[in-house]
């Protein structure tokens, strides 16, 4: 193998030569012996060693084709720039590897094979074995731009046995630097196996290992194992393999790690680059070559790291690491992970497990960046301290690291499970300040097919401080599919759900951005899980939970639809705390649809003070129905003071199209949850069963009412009003009605309006068309109210009711009564608003429009505006007020209620989407910010009045 690689190496070379000295004999010294050839170069500049050794000499074994020099004493080290070159031999005996075979096992003392202390040398194409010491030292801070080349260090002629070094294979010390090991060409390639120690020891800075075989003999596919590290970098400014090399390292086999970045002196390794190297797999890139130790080791403090790239060139494959691929085991900063294939094979579809992917245990300021992390028989990524011995030590919480634009738990097309045993992405033990995905399409991690959860925040060694004080927290999780396959359309689910909070505070998922908006569906058991002491004050917004990219189709969880809480959209438990499930601002509600089980339950002693706002819960974005397998939001066992919807625009929730109930409680204890402004429609159909159900032992019909209310159960078994009459005036809806309950105490009685009657008889309750807000019961606890709304509603719909206490135990609905509308000629006009407004009663006239300002006189009966007066038609009004920024503005009418809708388009096919439901007019000008409109007015908008 020597004619080829003469050509590779010599192109290193751009100065002149002095004097060639040739090898002639395997001697240990005299004329024409290695040694000589040393002594010479070491007196005069810039030469030459070559050899022309013939085949009679005593030390050629003519069956392997190979000359064996065997030095008694330490050969001289190199003190001039030297080129040594074994592949000058004439001929090609040895069609396997190296001719020349430098032996040491005859020299006692501590010595290496060759030891350079000039810059400018080169080392080509020997086998280098048994030395006591290393196979190749570089030493001095002086020695630079040398190169080793075409050697096969630590093994035989054939690069398959270990004959070891006893050292490492190749040490660089003292300060030697901007070295090469190998090089672009395949030829350069050296096989770096069997030796007692380490493979490659990196002391200097900006040395470069590139297309080496380091663990493994000649073929890259079977293990010879260095005694250490494959490769141990010790300085800064590393470069470990390189984009344009035509073969990548072969770091695999080795007895301890793949690649260790440890410091032994005071400050961090700095500005290293691993890339275009395989990392526990054979040349193929599919055998399984494991390191016995972790992958990629950043043992002492680093900074500007870098492990991989965004070509594809500089791709690294990570594999078969017994802990995980890369670990980040001291406080480090500014690691940048990026592009790599992680615990699966080259082509990105079979699994070659580590332990775990990733572990930034300590890791600062790190960025995961679109890597494919899957097949680890653990976590695809575990971030979280170690070492930390309270929570006030801040030497080593990993925090600030950004984990966007990668596929966990899929292959590397992002369509197949090749799942992580356990979690995707886990954030635990004191860890803070992560962000999980970006605003940005190519923030977006696809999350899916793993064992347990696909993000777990919080869970494992989250144990230091107090519950809620010290722990994991302030984590965002935005833009991310968890569950969903890179193609979005159908399910590649976590097994135990999508995203879980456990023990840990203030983190985000979601946000009101479009761009912040996870998908987190089709997984196994929930979608969303909150749960332990200590998880509080956290957010989840603007999410779709069982719906498609799009929000078209539904996307459920997978489970059975048998219980309340498998297969839920959010479950709530194990006492979770003072947490947001959407909110009151355009875009912070969440779409919870189409999943098998409840869409959101809360559960358990100390769940509680969570505020459920603004959300779609049963419908897809374009207002078609979608339901969620069983209820919308059940409460048991003891889960209190948690408002559903509430008294001010925006946080009122719709609840629509539930095979069971739109909101259902049970156990004694599960009380003070207020159910306020909410939209509650199309939910269990059985006539035998109510929309909203405070059942006690078997009781699934309405709550009866009972004397002074002093009973027990869900919500206290608060009553509901009993309504005796609703009717249509000239003045707006009038609502008469009495209620049964405690006496001496204020109520709030919320009055609904709905097209259709529930089946039971009570409810349900479309739109809150008014509400009385200080109904007083006198000593027997009875109080009647009658109360007019500034709201006109059809003759053929329904009125009903809910009573909220003083300690927000909310009711059923009441039951339901019909509007009585004198409508002596049919056009939905009762005859006391067309007297009033000069209209004759017994004309139908409300197709008419009486001002001529586009509008009928019956709608504008309904929208509250005189049918005798024009008026321009009330019309959104654009601003921009800078370039990321649109904002719609309209003036609002007291005390009605509105909802904006948007569409991409105009015309009969075009599709109107809410942009904000459930808004409440204060009868001043109105300004909501879209949050998907930005940087140009994209969509057109409307004003749909609401009964």
């Amino acid at each position: 193998m020597a004619l080829a690689i003469m050509v590779a190496w010599s192109a290193w070379i751009t100065r002149g030569f002095g004097e060639d000295r040739i090898v002639t004999n395997t001697l240990d010294s005299g004329t024409g012996s290695l040694r000589e050839a040393i002594q010479f170069a070491n007196a005069n500049a810039e030469t030459r060693i070559l050899f022309n050794i013939p085949t009679s000499d005593p030390n050629y074994h003519a069956t392997e084709g190979i000359w064996v020099i065997q030095p008694r004493t330490a050969l001289p080290d190199l003190m001039r720039g030297t080129v040594i070159d074994g592949s000058s031999q004439p001929g090609d005996t040895n069609p396997f590897g190296p001719e020349i075979v430098l032996n040491g096992s005859l020299i006692i003392a501590y010595e290496s094979g060759f030891l350079v202390e000039a810059a400018d040398s080169v080392i080509h194409h020997f086998v280098i074995q048994s030395f006591p010491a290393d196979g190749v030292t570089l030493s001095g801070n002086h020695v630079t731009g040398c190169h080793i080349s075409g050697c096969y260090i630590g093994t035989d002629h054939l690069g398959t046995t270990s004959i070891p070094n006893g050292g490492a294979g190749v040490q660089i010390l003292n300060g030697a630097q901007e070295n090469t090991i190998g090089g672009e060409a395949t030829s350069d390639m050296n096989v770096i196996s069997g030796n007692g120690s380490n493979g490659i020891v990196l002391d200097g800075a900006n040395n470069a290992v590139v297309g080496n075989y380091v663990g493994v003999d000649r073929s890259g596919l079977v293990a010879i194992p260095n005694g250490g590290q494959g490769i141990a970098i010790r300085e800064n400014g590393s470069q470990v393999g390189r984009a344009s090399a035509a073969l990548p390292n072969i770091i695999a086999g080795n007895s301890k790690q793949g690649i260790l970045l440890q410091k032994f002196v005071n400050g961090p390794v700095t500005d290293t680059k691993i890339v275009r190297t395989y990392i526990g797999l054979g040349s193929d890139g599919n055998t399984l070559i494991p390191n016995q130790l972790t992958a990629v080791l950043l043992e002492t403090l680093c900074q500007r790291i870098t492990i991989g790239g965004a070509s594809e060139a500089e791709r690294n494959l990570i594999a078969g690491s017994p802990n995980a691929g890369i670990v980040v085991s001291r406080p480090s900063t500014e690691i940048l992970i990026q592009g790599n294939h992680i615990g699966l094979d080259h082509t990105g579809s079979l699994a070659r497990p580590n332990q775990h992917g990733i572990d930034l245990r300590n890791a600062r300021n790190a960025r995961v960046l679109g890597n494919v992390i899957s097949g680890n028989h653990q976590y695809g990524i575990a971030c979280g301290a170690r070492l930390v011995f309270s929570a006030t030590d801040n030497l080593n919480i990993p925090n600030n690291n950004v984990i966007a634009g990668n596929i966990i738990g899929l292959n590397a097309a992002g369509l197949a499970a090749v799942p992580n045993g356990r979690t995707g992405i886990a954030i635990y033990h004191l860890s803070w300040g992560n962000t999980i995905g970006g605003p940005n399409a190519e923030d977006r991690n696809v999350i899916a097919g793993n064992g347990n959860w696909g993000v777990h925040i919080g869970g494992p060694f989250n144990d230091l401080g107090p519950a809620g004080s010290g722990r994991t927290g302030s984590n965002k999780v935005y833009g991310n599919w968890i569950g969903t396959p890179a193609a979005g359309s159908a399910s590649v689910g976590n097994a135990w759900g999508g995203v879980a909070i456990e023990e840990s505070t203030n983190n985000d998922v979601g946000g009101p951005e479009a761009g912040m908006r996870n998908v987190i569906s089709g997984n196994a058991t929930q979608g969303i899980a909150i749960f332990g002491l200590g998880a509080a004050n956290n957010r989840i917004q603007g999410n779709y939970i069982g719906l498609t990219p799009d929000g078209l189709a539904i996307l459920p969880t997978t489970s059975s639809q048998n219980s309340l809480w498998s297969g839920a959209g959010i479950n709530i438990w194990n006492g979770a705390q003072d947490n947001f499930i959407g909110g009151t601002a355009p875009g912070q509600g969440n779409y919870i649809s189409g999943n098998m089980g409840s869409a959101i339950t809360l559960s358990d002693n100390g769940t509680t003070g969570h505020f459920i706002y603004g959300n779609t819960i049963g419908l897809l974005i374009n207002r078609q129905a979608a339901g969620n397998g069983r209820v919308g939001i059940a409460l048991w066992d003891h889960a209190s003071n948690n408002a559903i919807g509430g008294t001010v625009s925006g946080t009122g929730n719709t609840i629509c199209h539930h095979a069971d109930a739109a909101i259902t409680m049970a156990n004694t204890g599960t009380t003070n949850n207020p159910i306020l402004g909410n939209a509650i429609f199309a939910n269990d159909t059985n006539p035998d069963h109510v929309p909203v159900k405070l059942f006690w032992n078997a009781e699934t019909g309405p709550g009866l009412i009972d004397g002074l209310d002093n009973d027990f159960g869900p919500n206290g078994l608060q009553n509901a009003p009993v309504l005796q009459f609703a009717s249509v005036q000239a003045d707006g809806l009038t609502v008469t009605g009495t209620l049964f309950t405690a006496p001496n105490q204020s109520f709030r009685v919320e009055c609904f309006a709905s097209p259709m009657m529930h089946p039971s008889g009570y409810g349900e309750g479309q739109y809150l068309v008014g509400v009385i807000s200080n109904v007083v019961t006198n000593a027997d606890g009875q109080a009647t109210f009658t109360e007019t709304f500034p709201s006109y509603v059809g003759s053929d719909w329904h009125i009903t009711a809910t009573t909220t206490s003083s300690s927000l135990n909310t009711s059923e609905f009441s039951q339901a009564v019909p509007v009585d509308m004198d409508d002596m000629d049919g056009d939905g006009m009762p005859k006391d608003y067309e007297h009033q407004h000069g209209f004759d009663p017994e004309f139908a006239d409300g197709a008419e429009d009486a001002d001529g300002d586009g509008r009928s006189n019956l709608t504008e009966m309904r929208l509250g505006s005189d049918p005798r007066t024009y008026s321009e038609p009330v019309t959104p009004e654009l601003t921009s007020p800078n370039a990321n920024t649109i904002q719609v503005r309209f003036t609002t009418t007291l005390n009605r209620r509105y909802r904006l809708e948007r569409s991409p388009g105009l015309g009969s096919g075009a599709v109107w989407m809410p942009l904000m439901d459930h808004l409440f007019g204060n009868g001043q000008a109105m300004t909501i910010t879209d949050p998907d409109a930005q940087g140009a007015i994209r969509y057109f908008y409307r004003l749909v009045h609401l009964p």
